[in-house]
C-alpha cells in the first residue's frame, strides 16, 4: 500500500486499520508522516515500512525482525517501542536517538543488548526499560536502583536514582564490582550498600 499526499497516514483512518501487521511480502509506503496514536499498533515482522517521518505519539510500535526499514525521521513523543529482532540495538543508530529520556508515557523493550556508547545518553524513569542486557562502553546512563537487567560496564557514567543500590545485586552484580577511574564514574542518589 502506498499513501501519498499532504495528509500522510494515521493508523485507524482511511485504508489503515488501528492495528497493522506487516508480515513477509507486505509493504507500506507513506511519502509524508505515518502517525501512531493511543490505541493503535504497528508490527513489522518481515514486511517493509518506508516513511518520511514515523511519529509515535502513543500506541505501540513493534519491530519483530530487522530494524533496517526506511524511516527518514522518527518522532517519538509517547508510546511503546519494542525492538524484538535478532540484532542488538544501539543508542544513536536506527530509531534510537543519541540522547533519550524514557519518562512518563514512553517505554522501550529490547530483546537483545542495548548499547550505550560514547556520546550517547539514556535516562530511565521507573520500569520504562526492559532489555536482555545493557552494554556501556562510554556515554551516560541514568537508571533506577531497582533495575535488575545485566549490565556490561566497560566505560561511561552511571547514575543510579531512587533509594540507592547495593554492590553485588541488580545492576551492580559481581561482574561489575567497581574499578572506578578515568573511564568509569558512578553516582548514587540514595545510599550505596557495600
Amino acid at each position: 500500500v502506498t499513501i501519498t499526499g499532504d495528509a500522510g497516514g494515521r493508523l485507524g483512518t482511511g485504508l489503515l486499520a488501528p492495528t497493522l501487521h506487516l508480515g513477509g511480502g507486505k509493504k507500506l509506503t507513506v511519502d509524508k508522516t505515518l502517525v501512531l496514536e493511543g490505541g493503535t499498533g504497528l508490527t513489522l515482522d518481515g514486511g517493509q515500512l518506508s516513511a518520511a517521518t514515523l511519529a509515535l505519539h502513543g500506541g505501540t510500535l513493534t519491530l519483530a525482525r530487522s530494524y533496517g526499514n526506511a524511516i527518514g525521521t522518527f518522532d517519538w513523543r509517547a508510546g511503546a517501542l519494542n525492538l524484538l529482532g535478532p540484532d542488538d540495538a544501539t543508542m544513536g543508530a536506527g530509531l534510537l536517538p543519541a540522547a533519550l529520556a524514557l519518562d512518563a508515557g514512553k517505554s522501550l523493550t529490547v530483546a537483545k543488548t542495548l548499547n550505550v556508547g560514547a556520546g550517547t545518553s539514556l535516562s530511565v524513569s521507573g520500569d520504562s526499560l526492559s532489555a536482555g542486557a545493557i552494554a556501556m562502553a562510554g556515554g551516560s546512563l541514568t537508571i533506577p536502583g531497582s533495575a535488575s537487567m545485566p549490565l556490561d560496564w566497560t566505560g561511561g557514567s552511571l547514575h543510579i536514582t531512587g533509594a540507592g543500590a547495593s554492590l553485588g545485586s541488580g545492576l551492580l552484580n559481581h561482574d561489575n564490582i567497581m574499578l572506578l577511574g578515568a573511564n568509569r564514574s558512578l553516582s548514587v542518589d540514595g545510599s550505596l550498600t557495600v
